[in-house]
């Protein structure tokens, strides 16, 4: 076995393997390990992860702009540090206070050109990201890409603005949460919990989106695209919580906004690899689950 650590094969994993007897009903999953070892998901998911985090760097500043004009109240800034006192430290939250502030006073009047410049620089990004996970899949899946370049990149600004909405949806529900479900029980309308409501509606919009890009994403869909689409958003969904855990444990300011930057990018990167990986397991997974295969 040393051996085979210490040969000329690159990827001494098979060799291993292959001194194991592997039972006859996990057949289904090999061709497609192979297929995502051959398309290196973690240097894929490194490239979905540094697309989509330059992504979020102009919608935070977007964020922060947008951010600044509600906060130029007293009830409206009291209302945002509220809100960011009960999600993050101390420390987290009275930096973010401050830059709002500060951003009001450097912004001025500026909002919308800026709020503009940084959703299309946002768009850009993002566009790329998400053609990193159309690459990906098609790599995966062995096909070469044989669509006009404009029905490619369309589709992938479509799912882009798709992404999109489910984070300007988030930041909307954090800004306005609270006014909206009292307008919504003024009129008769009891939602429940706002966290409640906006996390289902935004586990049903990844969804969505997920199961849009396995469809129409690849040269040739996804098998069973909706199941791989809820798996996906189920880790994602259970990632995201851990993320959101770990963050508030930071003590210093320092520390924080270095601890929070380095769970993001790992989130990204972990968010990129399940996105692309899930898909090409969901169907071989369910053929070993029932014990049969194709």
């Amino acid at each position: 076995m040393l051996a085979c650590w210490l040969g000329s094969d690159p990827w001494p994993y098979p060799a291993i393997v292959a001194s194991f007897p592997i039972p006859a009903r996990f057949d289904p999953l090999r061709s497609p390990l192979n297929r995502i070892r051959a398309a290196d998901p973690l240097l894929m998911a490194a490239a979905i992860a540094y697309n989509f985090f330059f992504a979020l760097v102009p919608l935070a500043i977007a964020a922060v702009a947008a951010v600044s004009s509600v906060g130029r109240t007293e009830e409206g800034l009291a209302n945002i540090e509220e809100l960011l006192n009960e999600a993050f430290p101390e420390e987290v939250a009275v930096f973010v206070i401050s830059l709002i502030e500060e951003a009001e006073g450097i912004v001025g009047d500026s909002q919308g050109p800026l709020v503009a410049i940084a959703l299309l620089v946002a768009l850009y990004s993002g566009s790329r990201g998400i053609y990193a996970v159309q690459k990906a899949l098609r790599q995966i899946q062995r096909v070469g890409e044989e669509r006009p370049w404009w029905k490619v990149r369309g589709l992938g600004i479509l799912f882009t603005f798709g992404a999109g909405v489910a984070l300007v949806g988030g930041y909307f529900v954090v800004l306005f949460g609270g006014a909206l479900m009292e307008a919504l029980t003024q009129v008769g309308l009891n939602v429940g919990s706002i966290t409640g409501l906006t996390v289902g509606v935004l586990f049903a919009w990844v969804v969505l989106l997920l199961f849009s890009i396995y469809r129409w994403g690849p040269p040739l869909p996804i098998d069973r695209p909706l199941l791989a689409a809820f798996l996906a958003t189920s880790i994602i969904a259970l990632m995201t919580w851990a993320a959101a855990y770990l963050v508030p444990n930071f003590g210093g300011t320092t520390l924080a906004a270095l601890g929070a930057v380095g769970i993001v990018l790992l989130w990204l990167f972990a968010l990129g690899y399940v996105v692309i990986v899930v898909p090409a397991l969901t169907k071989p997974a369910e053929l070993v689950i029932r014990g049969n295969a194709e």
